[in-house]
């Protein structure tokens, strides 16, 4: 992949949400259970459980709103934008002739990143936020990372133009993936990536080795992910996107 007049900054980050919101997670029993139909079923029926690893890897809980009143977020003008026949909810703040997106991680919402946004006001810009398919207020209960990638472009053409991004963690890796398919004549001149994973393999292993899914099974389900996003999981790695 190759991103002309881009320039990268991988930031190894200790960045946290000051105000984080939690989605609610399932008590250790359902995961044991989880766990035990993979390790039963994987082994007699794998293309069966391979499609549900498929459908748990690509269903993300809903994260919270914010409990407590947030100045950003009150400032935060609302809008939504279409992505195919989905619905998202978009967040603007300010009104420069720059603007800065800020794209979301996995199980998160638009405004996580919203610490980022005075600094960025007081620079000049314009910055706006999206909650990304099946996250936060947006419409849909299931996206991958070929999904979510078109959800970035979407948001790009809905800006208009947009000079720089941020991205953290699963929104930066579908960034990633949204720019090797950017629209002719769009460009993005800064990146800036929080916690992304370096490896969207490492991302399936761990998955992998979590659900405790067998040998046979994970080998369809990989095949489905490669299926979905149309080139081999070794090749959607974040290290390998730039020259």
């Amino acid at each position: 992949m190759h991103i002309t007049h881009a320039q990268e900054e991988v930031l190894k980050s200790d960045w946290k949400d000051p105000s984080p919101e939690k989605p609610t997670r399932p008590p250790s029993f359902l995961l044991a259970l989880v766990r035990l139909y993979f390790q039963t079923f994987g082994r007699i029926f794998p293309a069966l459980t391979a499609r549900y690893a498929y459908h748990l890897f690509t269903k993300p809980r809903r994260r919270a709103r914010h409990q407590s009143s947030d100045p950003v977020l009150e400032s935060a003008r609302i809008f939504e934008f279409l992505y195919g026949r989905q619905l998202l909810k978009g967040y603007e703040w300010g009104s420069g002739e720059r603007t800065i997106l800020l794209v979301h991680g996995w199980e998160s919402r638009g405004t996580a990143l919203r610490s980022f946004v005075p600094v960025l006001l007081e620079a000049g810009f314009r910055v706006l936020a999206f909650d990304g398919p099946a996250h936060g207020d947006s419409a849909g209960k299931r996206t991958n990372l070929p999904h979510f990638a078109g959800a970035v472009r979407a948001a790009i053409r809905q800006a208009g133009a947009v000079e720089g991004i941020i991205a953290h963690s699963f929104g930066g890796a579908s960034t990633v993936y949204a720019l090797t398919q950017l629209d002719p004549g769009l460009s993005i001149d800064k990146l800036v990536y929080i916690a992304v994973p370096s490896s969207m393999l490492r991302v399936f292993e761990n998955t992998v080795r979590g659900l405790r899914i067998p040998k046979r099974a994970a080998a369809r389900f990989k095949q489905i992910l490669e299926e979905k996003a149309k080139r081999p999981l070794e090749e959607l790695d974040l290290s390998d996107a730039y020259p």
